[in-house]
């Protein structure tokens, strides 16, 4: 630039007004040029500018939703091991009622043929008991009567067998 000034300041101090003019005008497009050249320059650094704030907000954005993303994976993992630690009681319930339940089965079981020998023994001595008061009758027929001897039953003798 400087050489192109001092080349139009000789010209018109040659009084060749022709090429200074043209000289000027040269000076004067690369001056727009440049001007042209630093308000795209501006232009570009604030549109860098706003890509980089969009970029921080946008990263800002990421990390909070990386954050919850975390918290939540947290909170699932915290849910998944309650939930495991709630199965595993689960089973070890189940388990005991199963072994309380076998216990009971058994206990059952035994109660029922306790029961049945029970039944059988009071059959057996109900029957025992028919019969001896079958023999208390057959044999206190004549003595148990208070009424006078002709007024007495005559002995009677049952034979249930």
């Amino acid at each position: 630039d400087k050489i192109l000034i001092l080349e139009a300041q000789l010209a018109q101090a040659l009084g060749d007004e022709e090429r200074a003019k043209a000289l000027v005008a040269e000076q004067v497009r690369r001056m727009e040029e440049e001007k042209r050249k630093a308000r795209e320059a501006e232009r570009a650094m604030k549109e860098a500018q706003k890509d980089a704030r969009q970029a921080r907000l946008e990263r800002d954005k990421m990390r909070v939703a990386r954050d919850k993303a975390l918290e939540e994976r947290d909170a699932a993992n915290l849910a998944r091991e309650l939930a495991e630690a709630d199965a595993a009681a689960a089973r070890r319930e189940a388990a005991d009622a199963n072994e309380r339940a076998e216990e009971y089965k058994e206990a059952m079981i035994k109660a029922e043929a306790a029961q049945r020998e029970l039944e059988d023994l009071l059959r057996k001595k109900n029957k025992k008991i028919k019969s001896l008061q079958r023999m208390l009758v057959e044999l206190g027929a004549e003595s148990d009567s208070d009424a006078p001897p002709d007024e007495r039953p005559p002995a009677f003798f049952v034979n249930e067998d």
